[in-house]
């Protein structure tokens, strides 16, 4: 199993697409602390808090059209702005 997140981008990411992966297990899918970052069409499996969260640095963020399956919750939206 999986201990940590599968996808992390970090404060000084800007302008990025994560887009067409599949996560499966760990604590986290996708977590994000990043600007105007577009998080679509990913399949998140089995996570044990959250498939996709939106930490409190992140901005402009958007999330549409991933697939959960599993997971304890689905999306943590902290930040600002977020579509």
């Amino acid at each position: 199993g999986t201990t940590g997140t599968g996808i992390f981008l970090a404060t000084d990411v800007q302008r990025a697409t994560v887009s067409g992966n599949v996560v499966q297990g760990g604590p986290r899918g996708i977590n994000c602390g990043g600007r105007r970052v577009a998080i679509t069409g990913n399949h998140l499996i089995g996570q044990t808090n959250y498939g996709v969260a939106l930490n409190s640095t992140a901005s402009g963020c958007t999330v549409a059209g991933n697939a959960f399956d599993g997971c304890l919750q689905g999306i943590l939206a902290r930040g600002t702005g977020h579509a």
